[in-house]
């Protein structure tokens, strides 16, 4: 429970941020790009909790790494079907934020306790960067 409280405050944090950098010269993947993609690749994040992932240029100039997380699943293949099912409900459009000087996209998933989002990164994008950025967004609030 707690998780989740943490994470619906810190997606309504960025949310609210990203208004700040709606002008921003990023420009966030088109949700339809990220489904047609999917997510192919699952990390565990502790006890039947994975961060579900894809890199891409989902149709942009610039490599994304995209993640849903958390994902409960007994297995990775089992968070992985978990996540694509939310995925292909997920409608709304990326916001554009800023977290700690790096640009990113929030999407929404219809779930209070997961957290969506399309990270742009000037370096090589990376299952390991990809968990950092999720982990430092847990450990804020």
């Amino acid at each position: 429970m707690m998780l989740k409280s943490k994470l619906a405050t810190l997606a309504g944090a960025l949310i609210l941020a990203g208004s700040a950098f709606a002008n921003s010269q990023i420009t966030c993947p088109d949700i339809n790009d990220i489904k047609s993609v999917g997510l192919s690749n699952a990390e565990p994040i502790g006890a039947d909790m994975y961060l579900t992932y894809q890199i891409s240029k989902y149709n942009t100039p610039n490599t994304y790494g995209f993640f849903l997380a958390p994902i409960e699943g007994n297995s990775s293949e089992n968070a992985l079907e978990t996540a694509n099912e939310i995925l292909n409900i997920m409608n709304a459009p990326g916001v554009p934020t800023q977290y700690h000087g790096t640009m990113m996209c929030l999407y929404e998933t219809g779930h209070s306790n997961i957290m969506a989002a399309a990270i742009e990164d000037d370096s090589v994008m990376s299952p390991t960067k990809l968990k950092q950025y999720w982990l430092q967004a847990h450990k804020a609030r």
